[in-house]
């Protein structure tokens, strides 16, 4: 769609025409959007002392181990 757009407004012929384009192109840059984050947050955590077992996990996406976890009296 945004390429078809570009290309229409190369051989567009009047003002109008063009800014309607660009108005399209834009607004479609816009909806389709990427987001990237300016910076990741480090982990913190924090644990009771009766928590045992605790380990870090391989990666992002299990940061711990929860099934090593168990709680003492």
């Amino acid at each position: 769609m945004l390429n078809e757009l570009i290309d229409k407004v190369m051989i567009s012929h009047t003002e109008e025409e063009r800014q309607t384009l660009y108005d399209q192109i834009f607004k479609e840059m816009n909806d389709e959007a990427a987001c990237v984050p300016l910076y990741y947050c480090e982990d913190i955590y924090a644990m009771n002392t009766h928590v045992k077992g605790f380990e870090f996990g391989t990666n992002d996406y299990e940061p711990i181990k929860w099934e090593r976890l168990w709680i003492s009296n």
